[in-house]
Order: structure tokens, then C-alpha cells, then sequence
């Protein structure tokens, strides 16, 4: 990507209200939407990529995920208007991306300003149940069934996993400590939503919207 793309791609998302940091752009809108735009080295193209990542501040974020080498924006700007869901199988040239951007993606993006939208937009993108970023927005907009199914499709991911570690042995010791910890998360999390006290969820939210605004401060306007 040569320096006239670089700086339409700052020019665009500074006027949009996005916060520059490193090579990504974040900011928050709405009832807690934070919107991240990057672009990223995908390996199996050998090129650059632009991409956007929707996060709700009422999810358990990473405070990783607020930083420009550790954000992780997901979606092409290539694959947000398509039907079928399917990755992105080429990169076009940077001045169609950009386009994309401009055309189309900025206007979409500057829709998507609750959590109600906020999850429709991610679960067109990507309809896949375990997906643990769906489980704060849904809970944001009271759809406590679609969290639980979201929480029970990662633990049965998981559990399919250990069994196929049980045949191969590939999994390090830290890994196996990573995902033991996520499994206790992912329990005391069901077992929150089983007991449906609106408190309890309410504090659950409250807790992650405000360490992630946190996090988030640098952009925070």
C-alpha cells in the first residue's frame, strides 16, 4: 500500500471521529460500539488487507485488543455486504478497497450505533453460533437464550477438542491451562444466565463496559 493510500485511509477515518493509534483506527459510538479499522498482512495472500473489526464494550474484552499489534479485526472490507459469508478468496487492488471503504463500509459503519444493531451487523458477517464476541451484545439487548446458546456451542468446541487431544497430544501444557481457565469462565458465565437475575446480568455488564472504557480511553471523545 503506497503513502497516498495510507493517508486517504487517515483522511477518511479521522473525518469519520476515529482515533489514530499505530496503524489502526478505533473509536466508540453509540451505546457502546467500539469500530476498529486496519489494515493487516494476510500471509496467504502475501498482501496487505483492510479490515473492520465491531466489538460491544459490554463483552469481555482484552485489553490487548486495544492496542494497534493486538486488535483483531475480523472482516474484510470486501465481505461485509456479502451473502453468502464466505471469506474473501482474492485482494483486489488497495484503490477498490479504499472505495469499498469510502463508498459504502463508512456508511454502514456509521449505522451501527446500538448493540441491537451492533450484533445483527456480526451475526450477518459471521453466523456462526461460537463466537464468544456475540455473548456481551446479547446480553446488552436481553436475548439471554442467544447468549446461552452462544456460551454452550464454545464449550461443546472445546470439549470436541479435548477429545481429539486425547488422540493426538498436540496441545502444550499452556494451552491446556489457557483453555481449562476458559471452560471455568464459560461455566460461571451459563450458570449466571441459568439463574436470569436481571441484577446480576446487569452487574456482569456494568463491570466490562467500564474496564473496557478503560482501555478505551484514548479514544474516548
Amino acid at each position: 500500500m503506497n503513502q497516498l493510500y495510507h493517508k486517504e485511509l487517515q483522511s477518511l477515518c479521522l473525518a469519520a471521529g476515529f482515533t489514530k493509534r499505530g496503524k489502526a483506527y478505533f473509536r466508540i459510538v453509540g451505546d457502546g460500539v467500539l469500530q476498529v479499522i486496519k489494515i493487516q498482512y494476510e500471509r496467504g495472500f502475501q498482501a496487505e488487507e483492510l479490515k473492520i473489526g465491531l466489538f460491544s464494550m459490554y463483552g469481555d474484552l482484552l485489553p490487548q485488543w486495544f492496542t494497534s499489534p493486538g486488535c483483531i479485526p475480523r472482516y474484510s472490507v470486501m465481505n461485509c455486504f456479502r451473502q453468502d459469508c464466505l471469506p474473501v478468496t482474492f485482494l483486489p487492488d488497495w484503490n477498490i478497497q479504499i472505495a469499498m471503504l469510502r463508498d459504502r463500509v463508512m456508511n454502514w459503519l456509521n449505522s451501527i450505533d446500538d448493540q441491537k444493531k451492533l450484533i445483527t451487523a456480526i451475526t450477518k458477517i459471521e453466523p456462526r453460533w461460537n463466537d464468544s464476541l456475540k455473548i456481551g451484545p446479547y446480553l446488552a439487548c436481553g436475548e439471554n437464550n442467544h447468549a446461552k446458546k452462544v456460551v454452550r456451542e464454545i464449550l461443546n468446541q472445546h470439549e470436541f477438542a479435548w477429545i481429539c487431544n486425547m488422540e493426538t497430544q498436540d496441545y502444550t501444557e499452556r494451552t491446556i491451562t489457557r483453555l481449562e481457565q476458559e471452560n471455568h469462565d464459560l461455566v460461571y458465565l451459563l450458570r449466571m444466565i441459568d439463574r436470569d437475575d436481571p441484577a446480576e446480568i446487569d452487574a456482569y455488564l456494568k463491570e466490562n463496559y467500564t474496564r473496557n472504557m478503560g482501555y478505551a480511553k484514548f479514544c474516548i471523545k
